[in-house]
């Protein structure tokens, strides 16, 4: 079901591959009008995420760079001119554990995965507080609410983000600003297929801990995007949807019990 975002100006980060890919083309055929980015390795599917949007202006740049927030946004004032939306799907993963993660890659995983979500919102507030409206959309993950191993960084930074989405709900919420985070389970991106097919038994495993039986398909959370910028989502601010097919809704032992009293 499509959603009309017609004539409305959105940037979307880490739109390069995945499901960023899969936001930036639900949004373009919903009608929004658009500002692409992604990092500066990701240059080439850039490009090519651009192409299935009907190219967009797209930047492949460092968002964790103080200024890139402002470049982005007065570029979206420039061809589009005005600003409506922000999407900060941006994240990289700096694996280890406590105890193995060294300071530097940290400080980087925090300025990805958080600061740089700060910093567009920031860059992008003024002009949402000019036109009366707007909203936010941050792309956290299941990990800000239950962690696996060796990922501390992303895990913290992304349960960072939860705080950052309530407190800009709160502050700009009284301006016509609605803020909402989608928190997304197994997806099939390029990273989760490669997760899925580096064991035996790891795609009946992450059945047994869904309730839906399946991962997700970025699709899936490019459509709650889509709603939350939409005005079906106008009541809606400082939310965090789920969108995991009820991975965290169940307790462990359902998930063995799943495995272990198969019939």
């Amino acid at each position: 079901m499509s959603r009309d975002l017609a004539g409305r100006a959105v940037i979307v980060t880490g739109t390069s591959r995945g499901i960023g890919r899969a936001i930036a083309a639900r949004l373009a055929a919903d009608g929004a009008r658009l500002v692409l980015t992604a990092a500066p390795d990701e240059a080439e599917p850039l490009v090519a995420a651009a192409a299935d949007c009907g190219n967009p202006p797209a930047l492949a740049l460092d968002l964790a760079e103080a200024g890139t927030g402002r470049r982005l946004v007065e570029l979206c004032i420039k061809e589009h001119g005005a600003l409506y939306g922000v999407v900060n799907n941006a994240a990289r993963h700096f694996p280890g554990a406590v105890g193995e993660i060294g300071l530097a890659d940290w400080d980087r995983a925090i300025r990805v995965n958080l600061t740089a979500a700060m910093l567009l919102a920031q860059a992008a507030l003024p002009h949402l507080e000019a036109a009366g409206r707007g909203a936010i959309v941050n792309v956290s993950s299941q990990r800000a609410f239950a962690s696996g191993h060796g990922e501390v960084a992303y895990e913290s930074a992304k349960a960072a983000l939860l705080a950052l989405t309530r407190s800009t709900a709160v502050d700009y919420g009284p301006a016509g600003i609605r803020t909402n985070c989608v928190s997304p389970g197994l997806i099939l991106s390029e990273r989760a297929r490669e997760w899925l097919e580096g064991g035996p038994r790891r795609r009946e495993a992450m059945a047994a801990v869904t309730p839906l039986r399946r991962p997700g398909k970025p699709e899936e959370i490019a459509a709650v995007v889509s709603f939350l910028l939409s005005d079906d989502a106008s009541y809606i601010n400082g939310a965090v949807i789920q969108v995991d097919g009820g991975a965290l809704a169940g307790l462990p032992e359902n998930a063995a019990l799943a495995l272990t009293e198969k019939p």
